[in-house]
């Protein structure tokens, strides 16, 4: 099912645990290419919302900017609305990217003649995973409860050969 709408209301709309998973890119709050829609971090408030709709246990994916400012306000937003935060990451990396802010380098040389400044070009978004806390003791008592509180990964994992066999 799609639902189109202000996030925040169609949320409002659905009941309490009834919502498997959620996968989502949010804006990083730093308005790329100075866009209205990217000015602030997601609040609290968001957050709360979808824990409210997940199921427990059930796994939120989470796209966050690898910049320390954004990810840190993203980590302390999610953990202030009641995720379980402690798992680890999982990176997005691409080949493609461009500078996402003024090439301080680019400007201080057409100025002054010399290099200044530090631009990496972004390769990598973190997917931040985090999880609404289980309502039974142990991850296997969720899984059989609801089946959540698991994942099973093996069929994204790249695929490795060993040329010795």
């Amino acid at each position: 099912m799609i639902l189109e709408g202000d996030c925040l209301e169609k949320l409002k709309e659905m009941k309490d645990e009834s919502i498997d998973m959620i996968c989502t890119d949010p804006p990083y709050g730093y308005s790329f290419m100075g866009k209205d829609w990217d000015k602030a971090v997601i609040p609290v408030s968001y957050w709360k919302e979808c824990l409210r709709v997940l199921k427990s246990g059930a796994f939120a994916f989470i796209m966050s900017s690898p910049r320390q400012d954004v990810l840190g306000k993203m980590i302390s937003n999610l953990t202030q609305a009641g995720f379980n935060m402690g798992f680890t990451s999982l990176y997005w990396t691409y080949a493609s990217g461009f500078t996402k802010a003024h090439n301080v380098g680019k400007k201080h040389k057409k100025l002054r003649g010399a290099y200044g400044g530090f631009q990496p070009k972004p390769a990598v978004e973190i997917i931040l995973v985090c999880m609404k806390p289980l309502s039974e003791k142990t991850y296997v008592d969720q899984a059989l409860k609801n089946r959540k509180g698991i994942t099973w990964l093996d069929d994204c994992r790249i695929p490795i050969t060993n040329n010795n066999e």
